[in-house]
């Protein structure tokens, strides 16, 4: 069978004529006739997002993907919803729901998941107030007028340091002498009705630790294992890597899992992988680090030329369904394994890892020399025989290794489990 050279998607060169043309269809599409259509009022700001949305359906369309052409709509109906939405509030309230908004849409296209929820729970304050508001407004018209007056003071102070129409940003303690005397007459127009307890207003922090998604802390000791090591001692390790994380296919945007690869080895990003990882991340909804993270384990980031092996070639070195690279594969054998460990949560079953029964591992590793590392260690011989039982801490963990079943593996003195999750923490 003649060897043919492993395809994964358009060419660089394809990818910016497509984006190209995409861009100019964008463009050109007329959207003042589909505000008519729509009975809708497009802002300025709301026209550069829902262009943006059309040239990514277009670059979808073309490439045949069409989850990337379902993503690109939702979005975009999901912004039009949110300005059918601004056109009942008040002035105020269409202005920090805006801000929210364009925060929300700028945090998902860079995979900031965090930056997204907290825009999120923002907009969620915005329409308490505007309830409550209403509430009130059904018993007294004017107490609800002066909540909603006052309102609109305290962020027009908070945001531009105006205080009663005039410019006082050059007076931050006067500023915040204003808003706290705003906050104490909307407290007490609150107090005289039942109402549900409101969280108090606390501007959102743009920038700084919110654009930045840390990993979670391994402090709970639910997220401990333990394990008898090959040379009999007792080895305590901590898992971080929460179900929610495992699933989060929002993590990494294309341009950081491209960036990430031409590093480690820019023949990835030439045969496609970069874009293959992302795409199967979002199809199938897992965190593109799972891949990658494989994908440096595995081969070393291929940099030995190994393409066609890239996410394992199965026992004993022998390949399995893996000649395309294996991204497809790998990436249905995580989500098989991880949905099975979330079906036996809490209490998944303990499983035997470890084991090299038949030597193949061993071969794999030294080959022709097998035999005599064998002969000079027979106690590793026997530490693969019996194998280590583990009790698995969550389906993340359990479909890593039901994946690659290796806690301990003498012949490279390696122990995979813990450098996986290292690369994983690495990106």
């Amino acid at each position: 069978m003649k060897w043919k050279e492993p395809t994964f998607g358009p060419t660089p060169l394809l990818r910016s004529l497509m984006a190209a043309n995409a861009r100019r269809k964008a463009q050109s599409f007329d959207l003042e006739a589909e505000q008519k259509q729509l009975k809708l009022v497009y802002p300025e700001w709301a026209k550069e997002w829902l262009q943006k949305y059309k040239e990514a359906w277009y670059i979808a369309e073309a490439s045949g993907d069409k989850e990337g052409m379902r993503k690109a709509k939702e979005l975009a109906d999901g912004l039009r919803d949110k300005l059918r939405e601004m056109e009942k509030i008040p002035p105020w309230a269409q202005e920090q729901m805006q801000k929210q908004t364009v925060r929300w849409m700028e945090a998902n296209e860079d995979g900031n998941v965090r930056a997204m929820k907290a825009a999120a729970e923002a907009g969620k304050g915005i329409r308490e107030k505007l309830e409550m508001i209403d509430r009130i407004k059904k018993t007294s018209p004017q107490d609800a007028e002066r909540l909603n007056d006052l309102t609109a003071k305290w962020y027009a102070a908070n945001d531009k340091g105006i205080v009663d129409g005039k410019d006082m940003s050059n007076k931050p303690e006067f500023v915040k002498g204003a808003k706290e005397n705003y906050s104490k007459e909307a407290q007490a127009i609150m107090s005289k009705y039942s109402l549900p307890k409101q969280n108090p207003v606390v501007p959102p922090v743009i920038g700084g630790t919110d654009v930045v998604k840390p990993p979670p802390s391994p402090s709970s000791d639910a997220m401990s294992f333990s394990y008898i090591n090959k040379d009999g001692k007792r080895t305590d390790v901590k898992w971080t890597i929460s179900n929610e994380e495992f699933e989060d296919y929002t993590a990494l945007t294309q341009k950081q899992i491209t960036e990430i690869l031409n590093k480690k080895n820019p023949g990835l990003v030439k045969r496609g992988f970069d874009t293959a990882i992302y795409n199967y991340s979002q199809k199938i909804k897992i965190n593109p680090k799972v891949m990658l993270a494989t994908l440096g384990q595995e081969q070393g980031w291929c940099k030995n030329g190994n393409y066609d092996k890239a996410f394992g070639v199965g026992p004993g070195g022998e390949p399995g369904s893996f000649a395309d690279g294996g991204i497809a594969a790998a990436a249905k054998t995580y989500l098989k394994w991880f949905n099975k460990g979330k079906e036996m949560e809490p209490s998944i079953a303990t499983m035997v890892v470890n084991q090299d029964l038949n030597g193949k591992e061993t071969k794999a590793v030294f080959g022709n020399k097998a035999d005599t590392w064998k002969s000079n260690h027979p106690q590793y011989v026997a530490f693969m025989k019996k194998g280590i039982e583990i009790k698995p801490v969550n389906a993340a963990m359990y479909a890593k290794l039901k994946y690659t079943p290796w806690i301990d593996f003498p012949p490279q003195n390696s122990h995979p489990l813990e450098d996986w999750q290292a690369f994983f923490r690495s990106f």
